[in-house]
């Protein structure tokens, strides 16, 4: 099905379906003859963040180093976290003053990228 054929709720800008599948050529999502999603693009798709971050943690799992497990874990976990940062408007920026909120922002932040980073940013905010 071609996109600009799909039934959407409220129909996007053409322009922003042109950047959109231009974003998934380039990520080696879609066949560039047949524009149907290729295997990289069906893995893509199961994720559910966006498709270039997508495609940074499938790259990582594909370049891991399979001689050594504990590396490549490392290097996953890293990839992970980045993404993960990546994913949010500013990992430094709090948009709510609630300090409860906080809190819970900091243990999720504890367990993405470990305690001791997340006490090197802190000692960064204070400067």
């Amino acid at each position: 099905m071609q996109v600009n054929n799909f039934p959407f709720l409220s129909q996007p800008d053409k322009p922003a379906l042109t950047e959109a599948e231009y974003c998934l050529h380039a990520l080696s999502a879609l066949d560039p003859y047949s524009g149907l999603l290729t295997p990289l693009g069906q893995a893509i798709a199961l994720y559910l963040i966006g498709p270039r971050h997508s495609r940074m943690l499938l790259t990582v799992m594909q370049i891991g180093c399979p001689s050594d497990v504990k590396e490549a874990s490392l290097l996953l976990v890293y990839a992970a976290a980045t993404v993960a940062a990546l994913s949010l408007d500013s990992p430094f920026v709090m948009s709510s003053d609630s300090e409860k909120q906080k809190i819970e922002a900091s243990k999720v932040q504890k367990l993405l990228i470990g305690e001791k980073t997340v006490k090197k940013v802190e000692l960064l905010h204070k400067f």
